[in-house]
């Protein structure tokens, strides 16, 4: 790739002052422009697996359903989760079963249960991505 040259700059200097000498600044280096970040490799070995995949009952349960989704939308375990229909929706399960199976996401350790004024539970989950 071949470079490219600055652009040409339309500033005029104050001809009346001598030291007002427009010099264009030059382009950044290649090392100083922004990169994306890639994540840190994982010591643990996991699974990518996309969520529309989980909506095949046959191959994964409904608890492993809502567990994916609530690690998914806590980021990974980093914020409280609102278990509403949208939630149940998500992870492919009858809404009004979403509280049976949270309570038994509970009884195994592996989410917190928490409420607050409004009806829906707050899920936190307690398993970590090691890594």
């Amino acid at each position: 790739m071949a470079e490219r040259e600055p652009p040409i700059s339309r500033v005029v200097p104050d001809l009346d002052n001598p030291a007002s000498v427009f010099t264009p600044l030059p382009p950044r280096p290649k090392s100083e422009q922004p990169t994306r970040t890639r994540l840190a490799r994982s010591k643990a070995p996991f699974v990518r697996f996309q969520l529309s995949w989980f909506v095949d009952h046959r191959l994964f349960p409904p608890h492993l359903r809502l567990l994916s989704v609530l690690l998914y939308r806590s980021r990974e375990g980093r914020e409280p989760v609102r278990l509403t229909a949208e939630v149940a929706k998500e992870a492919g399960i009858n809404p009004p079963k979403r509280w049976q199976y949270a309570r038994s996401l509970e009884q195994l350790g592996v989410v917190r249960i928490s409420r607050d004024e409004q009806p829906s539970l707050i899920l936190t989950v307690l398993l970590r991505i090691e890594g």
